[in-house]
């Protein structure tokens, strides 16, 4: 990427203050040996990301698309911060639905000097914990084997392209593949290094009686992704331009997190293939999304590893 070089180019990169980013996904990989980097922090995921904008007269957050997320009470907490771009997570199965995980721009480039940037300036309950790891196969020790883990490349340089070189998703050995129907397709901005309008996220959806209510937007794995792309209708690829899927699509998907918080429903996953005799029986009920993934074994939240 063009910053390896040096930091010429960050503040033509860098995110505004105030306006909504994407937050494409990361690469996934199912070992160790294909991570392409050592020294690491590593995280279980338990949410969705999103974007926390603390301005000097006002707060801001913003969905992985760039949409902006109406704020529930309390936002009052994060006056204090620095203005900043923050990533956060949203989940609901701890006592705090927002915890920030990085911050995006900040001229310390490296994952490392972000990390101590946080930790100096924000009070310690804000921050999602990450343990420090001196090679990505030390992760097998700390995880199980149906959780996945987010792994950060310590001296990654914040691209904005979440590429395999700054950070990555170890899967699950076991992994939670519900099917849920795809109700729309959103046209992003570029990612992954794209530089035309796409269709970056899929809105899945989770089957509520006679109807369904979408719960998540996610990416799809590259091949997937073509076949749904041909199934959209011929509209204008306009920025942000979220466009409805009349017919049943159904997909199975590779869930990392799930719940329901303040936010409202969320997913960490990726569709991994398209089920072409599923049904809308077939379809998790929007009941069970709360129960995909839950606690940790011994019945604690993801924090543990700290």
């Amino acid at each position: 990427m063009f910053l390896s070089q040096g930091g010429d180019l960050y503040p033509l990169i860098q995110p505004k203050t105030g306006i909504g980013i994407i937050i494409p996904s990361p690469t996934y990989v199912d070992s160790p040996n294909e991570v392409k980097f050592t020294g690491c922090y590593m995280e279980h995921p338990e949410g969705e990301w999103m974007t926390l904008h603390v301005m000097e007269d006002s707060i801001k957050l913003f969905d992985s698309s760039g949409s902006e997320v109406e704020m529930e009470g309390g936002y009052e907490i994060y006056q204090t911060f620095p203005e900043a771009i923050y990533l956060v997570e949203y989940a609901s199965h701890r006592g705090r639905q927002l915890l920030v995980c990085d911050i995006l721009n900040d001229e310390n480039l490296t994952y490392t000097n972000r990390r101590k940037t946080l930790e100096e300036k924000l009070p310690k309950w804000a921050l999602k914990k990450v343990k420090k790891l001196s090679d990505p196969t030390d992760a097998s020790k700390h995880i199980s084997k149906d959780k996945a883990v987010i792994l950060w490349n310590a001296d990654g340089v914040n691209t904005y392209e979440n590429t395999h070189y700054e950070m990555v998703v170890m899967s699950a050995k076991v992994k939670k593949k519900p099917i849920f129907r795809v109700v729309s397709g959103k046209w992003v901005e570029s990612i992954h290094e794209s530089h035309a309008p796409l269709v970056g996220k899929w809105r899945i959806a989770a089957r509520d009686g006679n109807s369904y209510y979408p719960v998540g937007l996610i990416e799809a794995e590259p091949d997937v992704a073509k076949k749904l792309k041909q199934m959209n209708p011929s509209s204008a690829k306009l920025l942000n331009d979220e466009f409805t899927l009349d017919m049943p699509i159904f997909v199975e998907a590779e869930v990392n997190a799930a719940g329901w918080g303040d936010y409202g429903p969320y997913i960490h996953g990726r569709i991994i293939s398209v089920v072409h005799f599923a049904g809308k029986k077939d379809c998790v009920g929007i009941e069970e999304i709360e129960m995909l993934c839950g606690m940790d074994e011994d019945g604690t939240d993801g924090q543990q590893i700290g």
